[in-house]
C-alpha cells in the first residue's frame, strides 16, 4: 500500500521565478541593471506593486504592441525611475515616478510623449544615468 503523505513530501517544490533577475541591461557598453522581464500583459499591469527594488535591479515590461503605455503607482513602496523604450530599444521618454501617498499631488499617471514597446522601471537614483534618444541593449 502506498503512503500518499510520504510520497507528497518527497516531491521537490517548484522554484518561484518572481523577483529573480533574468536579463542584463547594458547602457554605453557597461552593465546597467539586472532586470526581471514580464512575460504577460497581467505581469506588466502589476508591475512593481508590493515589490521593493534592490540596488542594481529593475523590471522590464514588454508590451504586445507600440502604444503610449501609462504607469500608475498604487502599492509601489518607493519612488522609481521610469524609462519608456521604443521597438528599436531607444529611450523615447523618462519620468521620475513618485509613490502614492495621502497627498493628492502624488496621484499621477505617468505617460510618455511618444509610443513605446517597453517600459523599464528601476530605482530613482538611476534617473540621470540615461537620457532620451539613448540606446539600451539587453
Amino acid at each position: 500500500m502506498c503512503n500518499r503523505a510520504s510520497e507528497y513530501k518527497s516531491r521537490p517544490k517548484p522554484q518561484k521565478k518572481l523577483g529573480v533577475p533574468n536579463i542584463k541591461i547594458f547602457h554605453k557598453n557597461e552593465r546597467f541593471l539586472n532586470v526581471e522581464k514580464t512575460e504577460s500583459l497581467f505581469g506588466s499591469m502589476r508591475g512593481l506593486m508590493f515589490k521593493k527594488l534592490r540596488e542594481g535591479h529593475g523590471l522590464l515590461m514588454d508590451f504586445p504592441y507600440v502604444a503610449r503605455w501609462s504607469i500608475w503607482m498604487p502599492f509601489v513602496p518607493q519612488d522609481i525611475a521610469v524609462f519608456f523604450i521604443d521597438k528599436n530599444n531607444t529611450v523615447v521618454d523618462k519620468k521620475l515616478a513618485k509613490r502614492l501617498t495621502m497627498d493628492p499631488r502624488t496621484w499621477k499617471v505617468y505617460k510618455p510623449q511618444e509610443g513605446c514597446k517597453y517600459v523599464l522601471e528601476c530605482r530613482s537614483e538611476r534617473f540621470d544615468d540615461i537620457e532620451i534618444d539613448e540606446k539600451i541593449v539587453w
